[in-house]
């Protein structure tokens, strides 16, 4: 979902309070293998009705048991303003597939509220093909599979011994490398082999529910003809939630202000 700029030049970066001062409980459920950063492109468009093309990384980090695909953060120096606020437009979620064991949990952040969605885990019913194809610098296999409605083009590689793929695609004989579906298409871009825990935070504070009933939610703000002109148009008191505010101009990152609730 791409979401129409209505300042040119300076960002506002917003942070809203939840209803109590309860903080996130952090729970360590894994620890990575490795992590297969990918670049998620969709195809949409603007407020004006005119075709772009968003961009943002993805990092799926895969465990013995559990992996968890969310947004991938580099250093700030790595990363510019305009990556920011994209990231911020396309709202994509955090996932944590096996957790529970069996269960697929989604942390959506549809501002001002985190949801947790729970589902049993979703699979795909391949169809495996003969075709090859070399991507990233490996022998890649074709399948195919229709899931929540879209068909699935993916090439995956059993050069790297992992069902794992991105978003909820998985249970492949092999890494996925690249996955397409209409205006979606996610490809691997590289790979990191240091370890780290896979962690999951959790608050009283986040609304549960379960995955259907939360993806209606998601879809019925989004979808929303407004939302391209007025992002917040579901949040009536979106005022009284916030509590900082931060300006950045966008030609070179530099903070503009930083203003707090008095």
């Amino acid at each position: 979902m791409h979401v129409n700029c209505l300042m040119k030049n300076v960002l506002l970066m917003l942070s809203f309070f939840l209803p109590s001062s309860v903080q996130a409980q952090e729970t360590t459920l894994d620890t990575t293998l490795f992590t297969a950063i990918y670049t998620y492109q969709l195809q949409t468009c603007d407020a004006d009705g005119l075709p772009v093309c968003d961009q943002i990384p993805i990092a799926v980090r895969i465990g013995s048991h559990v992996t968890h695909c969310t947004l991938f953060h580099p250093t700030h120096q790595d990363i510019s303003i305009e990556a920011l606020m994209t990231q911020e437009q396309m709202h994509f979620p955090q996932l944590w597939l096996n957790y529970p064991e069996g269960q697929t949990t989604t942390h959506e952040r549809i501002l001002p509220n985190t949801f947790v969605g729970t589902e049993p885990t979703p699979t795909q019913d391949w169809a495996l093909s003969p075709d090859t194809l070399t991507l990233a610098g490996y022998l890649c296999h074709a399948a195919t599979a229709t899931f929540r409605g879209l068909t699935w083009h993916v090439w995956y590689t059993d050069e790297i011994p992992s069902t794992a793929g991105p978003w909820k695609l998985h249970d492949l004989p092999g890494l996925i490398v690249r996955a397409e579906s209409g205006p979606h298409t996610f490809t691997l871009s590289r790979l990191i082999t240091e370890t780290e825990p896979i962690t999951y935070s959790d608050s009283p504070d986040f609304q549960k529910m379960k995955q259907p009933k939360l993806t209606a939610h998601k879809n019925k703000v989004y979808s929303d003809r407004r939302y391209l002109q007025q992002p917040t148009y579901y949040v009536p008191d979106l005022l009284s939630a916030i509590t900082h505010v931060e300006v950045f101009n966008l030609k070179d990152g530099s903070k503009a202000a930083s203003l707090l609730e008095a």
